[in-house]
């Protein structure tokens, strides 16, 4: 009891001291995690807000290329466009850069790594891939690991030739005619192929470019005699469509 008389107001005010301490500290957690919050939320908004922006902003471009008001073509810089022939078409018609178009006839994407000094000279930001009409014909998915599995590899390899943050597009294979189709059969294996491309984009987090839309269904008014190959006037709708421009612009 003598302790208690000579303490009991020490001890009373350490108690009040524990208490209000232990109320106090989750209140302050509270505001903090209130304040980073209401940021998160200001900085959710300006990022949708310029998404927006951006989309709208894209829109605009694509809607003025196809009435002639802009050059879509200019909008491509740092960049590199490999391929086969279809590819070529943009440097034959005079559309890209010839040096920045590494594609010929005849090339499968084991020409991709052909063309790797040539990788290490421009140090592109930007690269896009469009492979697919020997590669059909030559039925490569049916070699081990699949067309999937070879295409990954050669895109890997000539990443190594370029600078870390390089951007990778990827077309998806655009049919040919229906007639061409119907007459071939390796031609009628696109949407197979195509799915495969897909799901390689997704594994390695590159940008996968869907041509479906645009290619008018096989009907004839894109295709040159072949069925195979591309009226010229088709390149300006192939370049939009696979056109990033939140990245170029």
């Amino acid at each position: 009891m003598e302790f208690i008389k000579k303490y009991g107001i020490y001890i009373i005010c350490i108690l009040c001291l524990v208490f209000f301490t232990q109320n106090r500290q989750p209140d302050s957690k509270k505001k903090l995690d209130g304040i980073a919050y209401i940021k998160e939320q200001e900085n959710l908004e300006v990022d949708n807000f310029s998404k927006k922006m951006n989309q709208l902003h894209n829109e605009e471009i694509k809607a003025a290329a196809k009435k002639g008001i802009v050059d879509v073509f200019s909008y491509f810089h740092d960049f590199v466009l490999m391929g086969d022939s279809r590819t070529m078409g943009y440097s034959t018609y005079g559309f890209l850069e010839e040096s920045r178009v590494l594609a010929d006839s005849g090339n499968t994407v084991y020409s991709i790594t052909d063309y790797l000094d040539q990788l290490d000279a421009l140090k592109v930001h930007y690269i896009f891939f469009s492979y697919g009409v020997n590669d059909l014909v030559s039925n490569l998915d049916a070699l081990d690991g699949g067309f999937d599995g070879l295409y990954e590899n050669q895109i890997k390899e000539a990443l190594k030739h370029c600078p870390k943050d390089v951007h990778v597009y990827v077309n998806s294979i655009i049919p040919a005619s229906e007639e061409t189709t119907e007459a071939n059969e390796e031609w009628k294996k696109v949407d197979a192929y195509n799915k495969k491309i897909k799901k390689m984009c997704e594994r390695n987090g590159w940008t996968y470019i869907d041509n479906n839309q645009i290619s008018n269904n096989g009907k004839a008014d894109i295709y040159a005699g072949d069925g195979i190959h591309f009226e010229s006037s088709f390149y300006k709708t192939w370049a939009l469509n696979m056109l990033p421009l939140e990245d170029l612009s």
